[in-house]
């Protein structure tokens, strides 16, 4: 009963198919902001996600485009766009009892098209709103969340490469054969989990998922501290790479190959 309330507040929250369908009568100019934000939320239920990205970045005054609401709704579409649907994720996430933490968080988008630089855009513009302690504890659960996709959408995108939208197996070598630049996606969104993982549970993701998440979490942050936060390319340290291959390359907590058997002395020899 309590997943099912979370999910009701977080469809209400993050989805606004509860509006009216005509709501947009009474409004006396198609081109104000009111009506403008409106058509992007309806936009934004259909799935149109590119539709509502466009009025919300192009047709709104600057004046709108910085309240919070606006800020919300921009940054569900750019998700959405990403591949994130909130629901079916978290529920997703939820009924898994079994797998490594990064493979937990990629399974979801097998088979599914995906665009991952639009992730980015999410949390850049949750960020715009606040700081963690600034913003609210329902903005800080999808911001974590939004994080967790970022990291499944980008590994399944830059390792799962056959056929067409993938497998769930990876097709590179995961110690040489991602760029850093695509392995910096999988940290920024690691980085935005991590810094907002407080404000997930159980009761949204799952004890396994969460329990195996926590692990990575406290891996890295054992292993290099406080740079595990990190949310820009430039925040990125040579340390935080190589955790991060490292354990992208496990068996235990990745989607890679190698068996610490265990012994987590030995992820340093995940990729050496």
């Amino acid at each position: 009963m309590k997943k099912l309330k979370l999910i009701i507040y977080f469809v209400v929250f993050w989805n606004f198919s509860c509006q009216p369908p005509n709501l947009l009568d009474g409004l006396s100019s198609k081109t104000s902001d009111e009506y403008l934000i409106i058509e992007a939320q309806e936009a934004n239920d259909a799935q149109n996600y590119d539709l509502a990205i466009n009025i919300l970045i192009n047709q709104i005054s600057n004046s709108a485009k910085v309240t919070i609401p606006v800020k919300e709704l921009l940054a569900n579409a750019y998700a959405g766009k990403c591949g994130l649907n909130f629901v079916q994720y978290t529920i997703s996430l939820a009924a898994s009892t079994s797998g490594s933490a990064f493979r937990k968080v990629m399974t979801p988008f097998v088979g599914s098209v995906i665009a991952p630089s639009f992730c980015a855009q999410a949390l850049q513009t949750m960020e715009s709103i606040g700081t963690e302690t600034q913003r609210t504890t329902n903005q800080n659960a999808f911001t974590a969340v939004a994080g967790l996709v970022y990291i499944g959408a980008s590994l399944r995108f830059n390792a799962d490469l056959f056929p067409v939208n993938g497998d769930g197996v990876s097709d590179v070598n995961l110690c040489s054969g991602l760029t850093d630049a695509q392995l910096d996606e999988t940290i920024i969104g690691f980085g935005f989990f991590s810094t907002n993982f407080s404000y997930v549970s159980a009761s949204l993701l799952g004890t396994s998922s969460l329990n195996s998440l926590d692990q990575v979490v406290q891996i890295c942050t054992a292993t290099i501290g406080s740079s595990c936060n990190a949310k820009t390319s430039g925040d990125i340290t040579p340390a935080m790479r190589s955790v991060i291959r490292d354990l992208i390359n496990t068996q235990e907590y990745g989607i890679g190959s190698y068996s610490t058997g265990g012994n987590d002395l030995l992820l340093p020899g995940s990729c050496p």
